[in-house]
């Protein structure tokens, strides 16, 4: 992984809409609660992350679910904030976040 981390499997293949705990105030995650509801869709996982990078938000299959660069507006997700619906509204909120920090 970029920087020094590490990857592997995911112990579970996930493809659907699920939990995902937010464990770090971030901009990113502004207005939403600590636990959301956004898509998955991966086989890989972050095994461990790189000496500055922070965990903003883990589940039970993958530790490792979102990220932030210290002292960078560099992050990194293993949720998909790009797939959201009606019900599942999280990702467009990440989504609309990151382009107000990023602007």
């Amino acid at each position: 992984m970029f920087m020094g981390g590490k990857v592997g499997r995911a112990a579970h293949p996930e493809g659907r809409f699920g939990t995902v705990e937010i464990v770090k105030d971030d901009p990113l995650f502004k207005g939403l609660t600590e636990s959301i509801r956004v898509y998955q869709n991966h086989y890989d996982a972050v095994i461990e992350l790189p000496q500055n990078f922070i965990l903003l938000a883990t589940n039970n299959n993958s530790r490792v679910e979102a990220y932030r660069v210290t002292n960078k507006h560099w992050w990194g997700t293993q949720l998909h904030p790009e797939i959201y619906n009606e019900t599942h509204k999280a990702g467009y909120l990440i989504l609309d976040n990151f382009f107000k920090v990023c602007v």
